[in-house]
């Protein structure tokens, strides 16, 4: 397989956020996975050319390999395979590979920087994306990193009230059932007034502190 002009195999080594990454089979697979993904996009296949791909990205997510699909991005001069990556990376969470995913913003290519800004939205990245807000001259892409701020508490509770469904009904005295087989003959004998009297009295004197 070639990246950036280069072969690459499962001995391949790049640097991540500071760290020398060997590829190794899971890696080479991630990048394969891309590159064929990728394969599929032409210039005439319009905005819904991922809808094939599906169960491939759906794999890609599961899988989680965070780094290979950093690897990808930053080291692809492919496009298309790196807002693919890039887009991967923010559905699979987690803030691994945030300042990798920054320093691709700084590109002309505005496809890239969109996926970006919803990478970095989606792995809640915000005091990255108050920097771009403020240096983004394209509007779309401004208003796309600009943090909404959230609804107040009292209309969310409001709102909430609203559709919770309410369940009306009326307090009655459950019927008494009583087994036919029960006898009521052979139980225990209550125990005689004079000594629950008793008893009682000596609770009375323990808690007033009588001493016997």
């Amino acid at each position: 397989m070639r990246l950036d002009g280069y072969v690459i195999d499962k001995d391949s080594k790049f640097l991540v956020e500071g760290r020398k990454i060997r590829l190794g089979k899971r890696g080479v697979r991630v990048l394969n996975m891309l590159a064929n993904i990728a394969c599929k996009k032409t210039s005439s296949s319009g905005e819904t050319w991922l809808l094939p791909c599906r169960a491939q990205i759906r794999e890609l997510e599961q899988l989680q390999h965070r780094i290979y699909l950093i690897i990808a991005a930053k080291n692809s001069r492919n496009p298309v395979l790196q807002c693919l990556a890039i887009m991967i990376r923010g559905r699979c969470h987690g803030t691994f590979g945030v300042p990798s995913i920054v320093r691709l913003y700084d590109t002309s290519d505005p496809a890239i920087r969109r996926h970006v800004v919803r990478c970095l939205k989606r792995l809640g990245a915000w005091a990255e994306l108050r920097h771009i807000a403020e240096a983004e001259m394209d509007a779309k892409i401004q208003q796309l990193a600009t943090q909404t701020p959230g609804r107040p508490f009292e209309d969310r509770r409001k709102n909430f009230l609203e559709h919770i469904p309410r369940l009306f009904f009326e307090p009655g005295q459950p019927p008494l059932v009583i087994a036919p087989d029960v006898d009521f003959q052979h139980g225990k004998p209550a125990k005689p007034i004079s000594l629950i009297r008793a008893v009682l009295e000596r609770i009375h004197k323990l808690v007033s502190g009588w001493r016997f």
